[in-house]
């Protein structure tokens, strides 16, 4: 996914939103690269949760195959 897509993206859910995310919480289901994996190296979703914190939202990640700690 390239740059221009996750900023789409992002704007499309922060959109879905009534164009604000601020104190609203997001769970975000799959964060790994890959399918199947706990890879989360250059995941995309790494920078639509940024941009989505950045925006005040609160996140809950949830990928079961991805190991927090």
């Amino acid at each position: 996914m390239n740059e221009y897509q996750k900023e789409r993206f992002t704007k499309t859910i922060i959109g879905t939103m009534f164009h604000s995310v601020s104190e609203k919480s997001l769970s975000i289901f799959g964060f790994s690269f890959k399918k199947d994996t706990g890879d989360t190296r250059e995941s995309p979703a790494i920078d639509v949760c940024k941009r989505l914190l950045e925006e005040g939202a609160h996140l809950k990640i949830y990928d079961p195959k991805v190991n927090c700690c």
